[in-house]
């Protein structure tokens, strides 16, 4: 008997490239995909001090998220993950700059 390879979606629906993202990942993979989460949070809580944990952590986790719906997130994880960091890190600074400013004018 010769084995079909369907996905799961209809004739009519669209076809998004989540539906061709593996579904699960081997152990051994996600073991690996944590480890790497780790020590990512763990460099970029030392690069970005002025950063907070629980937001490298949550930048981590989305990247994270969208590195898995490729099909190598290992590679891509560490790079979306620092973009993330980096802009909650620019984002903090204008909003401290906002909270500065705002200060003055008051003060003023």
């Amino acid at each position: 008997m010769k084995a079909q390879n369907t996905l799961p979606y209809s004739e009519t629906e669209s076809l998004s490239y989540t539906d061709l993202t593996p579904q699960s990942f081997s152990a051994a993979c996600r073991s690996k995909l944590e480890e790497l989460k780790t020590q990512l949070v763990r460099r970029f809580t030392s690069e970005f001090s002025d950063v907070q944990i629980n937001l490298v952590r949550q930048a981590v986790d989305e990247a994270l998220a969208l590195a898995s719906l490729t099909i190598f997130p290992h590679l891509l994880l560490p790079t979306l993950a620092e973009e993330k960091v980096q802009g909650i890190r620019n984002w903090t600074s204008h909003q401290q700059a906002i909270h500065q400013h705002a200060a003055f004018a008051f003060a003023a």
